[in-house]
Formats: structure tokens, C-alpha cells, sequence
């Protein structure tokens, strides 16, 4: 139970990863993008809020589901 947030995180982070490997190999004629957008900054400010908003869910979580167990 204590490990549940990070699978969590784990399978919410899956379809980016998903997105982006399908992106960057399949889709044809996007060689100058990054993941679909022309701008690299774009992408590092996505990423970066993407993986805050995930670490942050999931240590809220680790730290809920701690508290809660001293309750049972």
C-alpha cells in the first residue's frame, strides 16, 4: 500500500512517455519539432511542470496514505 502512489504516478506518466516515443518515430515529417511543437522551450517548460505536478501527487499521497494507516 505504501508504494500504490508511485504506480500511480507511474501509470499516469505512461502516456506521455507513450506520446512522445510514438512522436518522435512514426510521425513523419516532424523532424525539426520536438515532440510535436517547434520550440524547445516549450517542451523543457511542459516537461518541467509535468514532473513537479507528478512528484508533488505522488508525495501527497505516500504522505496521506502514512497518515491514514496509523488511523486503522
Amino acid at each position: 500500500m505504501r508504494f500504490l502512489p508511485l504506480v500511480l504516478v507511474g501509470f499516469m506518466a505512461a502516456p506521455v512517455f507513450i506520446w512522445a516515443l510514438v512522436e518522435t518515430l512514426l510521425v513523419q515529417g516532424t523532424s525539426g519539432k520536438m515532440f510535436g511543437f517547434e520550440s524547445g522551450p516549450t517542451v523543457a517548460v511542459l516537461i518541467g511542470f509535468g514532473i513537479v505536478a507528478l512528484g508533488l501527487l505522488g508525495t501527497w499521497m505516500m504522505r496521506f496514505i502514512a497518515r491514514d494507516e496509523g488511523r486503522a
